[in-house]
């Protein structure tokens, strides 16, 4: 709701002019232009609440969701291995830490993160997908399937269901991936299709997809840089790849000079 960010941004501009060297406010100014998709203001916000307050984990842990946002991931998974280091309870750090792990091909951190994260919060959708993700990258596609049955992860649109066909691709059921594709090419999550479609060996028919799609969400967004990276991009060297990414940075305020 723009107005409440609005509100929002009148509070940060007054606890700033009262205490300008606050570290929470910048924190919370970076947050602002996160959720505004301004990336380099939201980095730049961050590094101004962290050089006031180096020891403050909250802004490590959404700095490092905005960096893997843009596909900085050895940041990210530096910037999270912090915030952890800092508070060691935080669930959302350390799927932060999974995140970025799987993102660099890092499976067995990926995987020991995720674990951790669910044991501290078993009941947010969030640790059980990535502890999910990270089995699927290990290859052991019979646990990630367990782990998506009847999950509900509500921000990352049809992320649930286009892993699950993909492992259900794995293992060779394919009447079950079949039904699963009908349902994702009815779908209102582009990307969660054209990953399917990506996944079926049919790059020309995914990226139509890609392209029909609006401005990537921030799984699309996490996602398309990091773990589906070689999904999209076999050879290393898919024009369409480096064109999809320039469109992906710039819906995060990131051009030129920014990259």
């Amino acid at each position: 709701d723009p107005s409440l960010l609005e509100r929002a941004d009148e509070a940060i501009t007054r606890a700033l002019a009262l205490d300008p060297q606050l570290a929470e406010a910048w924190s919370a100014r970076g947050t602002l232009a996160y959720l505004r998709r301004d990336a380099p203001a939201s980095l730049a916000a961050f590094e101004q609440s962290l050089e006031l307050d180096p020891d403050y984990a909250s802004t490590w842990t959404i700095r490092a969701y905005q960096l893997g946002l843009v596909g900085r991931f050895e940041e990210a998974l530096a910037s999270a291995n912090r915030a952890v280091e800092l508070d060691p309870l935080s669930a959302e750090g350390f799927v932060n830490v999974s995140g970025a792990a799987l993102a660099l091909g890092r499976s067995e951190e990926a995987m020991a993160a995720a674990r951790r994260a669910r044991q501290l919060s078993p009941g947010w959708p969030s640790t059980q997908f990535s502890e999910a993700q990270a089995a699927f990258v290990a290859g052991d596609h019979e646990a990630s399937l367990a782990l998506l049955d009847g999950l509900e992860v509500p921000w990352i649109g049809g992320g649930v269901q286009s892993l699950r066909f993909r492992a259900l691709l794995a293992l060779g059921q394919v009447d079950a991936a079949r039904v699963l594709l009908a349902d994702l090419s009815s779908g209102e999550d582009g990307y969660a299709h054209a990953v399917a479609l990506a996944a079926l060996g049919d790059l020309d028919a995914a990226y139509e997809r890609l392209a029909a799609m609006g401005p990537f969400n921030e799984f699309a967004s996490l996602s398309f840089q990091g773990p589906d990276r070689s999904l999209w991009n076999p050879g290393g060297n898919d024009s369409r790849y480096a064109e999809a990414l320039l469109r992906l940075h710039a819906a995060w305020g990131i051009t030129g000079a920014d990259r």
